[in-house]
């Protein structure tokens, strides 16, 4: 938390914008772990559907969709 409030004092020059930088910035890192934490756990569900019909292959196809902006991260 220092560090990032040093690095954004650098960068910004108003208080106040420091602030909503660095809580944005938490939130955002929260929503990012969030979101690896079900994709990880989506792995599991997905092993253990039937692989008949249509529904593995929407999984599969839904957990690419979210695994890529992830990846990026």
């Amino acid at each position: 938390m220092k560090k990032m409030r040093s690095l954004a004092c650098a960068v910004l020059s108003c208080e106040d914008e420091i602030e909503e930088q660095i809580e944005f910035i938490q939130q955002s890192v929260t929503q990012l772990l969030k979101a690896r934490h079900v994709l990880k756990c989506s792995y599991v569900y997905g092993y253990y559907l039937e692989q008949t019909g249509y529904k593995k292959p929407i999984f599969e196809f839904m957990q690419v969709l979210i695994m890529s902006p992830l990846s990026n991260s």
